[in-house]
């Protein structure tokens, strides 16, 4: 038979234990939480569009660089809007796989006023 003394270190180190597996799931949940919320910023809302592109200038040695769904809304309306003759001929690079979070998207391209505003430039991939 245990006696009572070793009974009590046994329950001590059980219940010692169990917090101890405790903590560490709740820490590893709030840990992969954080990283989780940190991937939510790539996820796009179907409506933002960036003002800028990621990085570059359009040159077959520094092309535009886009990251996200944002930056790739803003391209078109880039190849599409009024000044699309200033991006025809340029070098772009896709830096990540992006994501549209099941956003529907048009191509790229349209006439207005019989002029074809389509995509005539350079997109690889860089990943």
């Amino acid at each position: 038979m245990i006696s009572l003394v070793k009974q009590k270190k046994i329950y001590t180190f059980f219940i010692i234990a169990l917090f101890l597996i405790t903590f560490a799931f709740g820490l590893y949940s709030f840990i992969t939480g954080v990283i989780s919320f940190g991937e939510l910023e790539d996820v796009w809302d179907g409506v933002s569009v960036a003002t800028s592109f990621h990085s570059g200038n359009g040159t077959e040695d520094n092309p535009y660089v886009i990251n996200d769904a944002s930056e790739f809304i803003y391209f078109q309306s880039l190849i599409e809007g009024e000044h699309y003759k200033d991006y025809q001929d340029k070098f772009y690079i896709l830096g990540k796989d992006i994501d549209f979070n099941n956003h529907e998207i048009t191509p790229i391209g349209k006439i207005i006023d019989e002029e074809d505003r389509y995509f005539k430039g350079n997109l690889t991939c860089q990943f």
